[in-house]
């Protein structure tokens, strides 16, 4: 993907893996083309609407505006102001309100609802989130903004048409006007985004910096943010380094500039399926092979015990199942906190199946001591650790970080033999004095 801040990219997938549910996606009219047209072809069409109802300047003075990425609000004031409202409506009907099946919506928008966000807020009139989230979303607008703010807050899934719906025509924000409204006026949506910028972070999606709605939202967004140090993050197709320096000063957001490589900008698609753990193969580069499924509990032993003996000493680990836990013992090899995490890494990886009946992955390691007659002394365990499989998988099918997956993993003080009833305690890495911190 030519993305050209990797830097910013890869920040934003780890973080976003770590906690997608932290994550709000704010989507602009790209994301629904090529089934809506975009800004610009819309204004164009506004504007011979306008001219054939006695628009008083210039029509093609004003079209030269819109392809230069100019006035774009003023020039939707002057032109619905020229028209009468009916035929207004009925022209934002033809554009917007047009039935289409799930297979016709935009593959960009159909990798967004992938990823099965909390919340979607979008500036787009149309009913794309309605079809292609089918029936999942609750969905308001500013009209009943109060109303989805509670949903949001009774664990609803939410999508926001902040500018309006097209099935109600009395909610759609178009000129400038209109926006001096609903952000100076309508209490309920500025504390609905008040409320989600408490605690979410924004990814942008679908706008470019001609894009008349970016600069108002993010406008205002820093005014209601002002005490909250949220960093949110914008997708833009930009290449002015200038440019892009002077946005992310001014509105106080994170950059992820793309060069697209076709009209139908597919950097997009791939920017969320990255998200989604798609990251495609790239052309040239061989992909492994699908991992392999487990429905018995029988099969998954004998693989999982043929696989760890390839790195784990002979004899040297115990594998067992319980109440949908995958218990694996061994005995590490090293003796230092690097060589001992290591080694649970590569245990980890091995852990590289699809199975439907574990949750999640206990492993404890002993240290190395021959036994003895005292029980309490015969393999003392150095670190327990249990992590959930979800996690696991993510890790051995390389789609996170290792940082990342570490952070999943919660240590435990390990239960003496002597006394098997002591309640785990959450410590962190490496547990126990046996293992020494180089």
């Amino acid at each position: 993907m030519p993305i050209n801040s990797k830097q910013t990219l890869e920040e934003l997938i780890s973080r976003y893996h770590e906690n997608p549910e932290r994550f709000v996606f704010f989507v602009g009219a790209g994301l629904s083309q090529p089934l809506f047209p975009s800004w610009a072809s819309f204004l164009h069409r506004l504007v011979t609407t306008a001219n054939e109802c006695g628009l008083p300047h210039d029509p093609e003075e004003l079209k030269k505006y819109i392809d230069k990425g100019e006035n774009y609000l003023d020039i939707a004031e002057t032109c619905v102001n020229s028209i009468s409202t009916t035929r207004y409506r009925d022209l934002m009907e033809e554009v917007f309100d047009k039935n289409f099946s799930i297979e016709q919506v935009p593959s960009g928008y159909r990798a967004l609802i992938e990823l099965s966000p909390k919340a979607i807020i979008t500036t787009n009139y149309d009913r794309i989130p309605d079809v292609a989230g089918r029936g999942h979303y609750r969905i308001g607008t500013n009209k009943n903004a109060p109303e989805i703010m509670r949903a949001f807050a009774n664990g609803k899934d939410i999508v926001f048409k902040m500018h309006g719906d097209i099935t109600d025509q009395s909610s759609i924000i178009l000129k400038t006007s209109d926006y001096q409204s609903i952000f100076n006026s309508n209490d309920s949506t500025k504390s609905l985004l008040k409320s989600l910028l408490s605690t979410k972070i924004l990814i942008f999606v679908g706008f470019s910096l001609s894009d008349p709605h970016i600069s108002i939202i993010l406008e205002s967004i820093k005014s209601i943010n002002n005490d909250i140090p949220l960093s949110h993050y914008v997708l833009l197709n930009e290449t002015s380094s200038f440019k892009i320096s002077s946005f992310e000063t001014k509105y106080g957001v994170k950059v992820i500039p793309y060069t697209p490589s076709s009209a139908s900008h597919p950097e997009v698609e791939e920017f969320l399926h990255s998200l989604n753990h798609k990251i495609s193969t790239p052309s040239g580069v061989g992909a492994e092979s699908s991992p392999p499924e487990f429905n018995n509990l029988q099969d998954l032993l004998i693989h999982l015990e043929a696989s760890l003996s390839e790195i784990l000493l002979e004899d040297g680990f115990s594998i067992y199942f319980d109440k949908k836990c995958l218990h694996i013992t061994f005995t590490p090899v090293g003796e230092t906190k690097n060589e001992v995490q290591q080694e649970i890494l590569a245990l980890i990886k091995r852990i590289n199946f699809n199975c439907s009946f574990i949750d999640s992955v206990f492993v404890i390691a002993y240290a190395q001591n021959q036994p003895n007659d005292d029980v309490c002394e015969n393999q003392p365990a150095l670190l327990a650790l249990k992590v959930d499989f979800q996690s696991v998988r993510n890790f051995s099918n390389k789609l996170v970080t290792t940082s990342t997956f570490w952070k999943a993993i919660t240590f435990f003080a390990p239960s003496s033999i002597s006394d098997p009833f002591q309640p785990e305690k959450p410590t962190p890495f490496p547990l126990h004095p046996g293992i020494m911190e180089k």
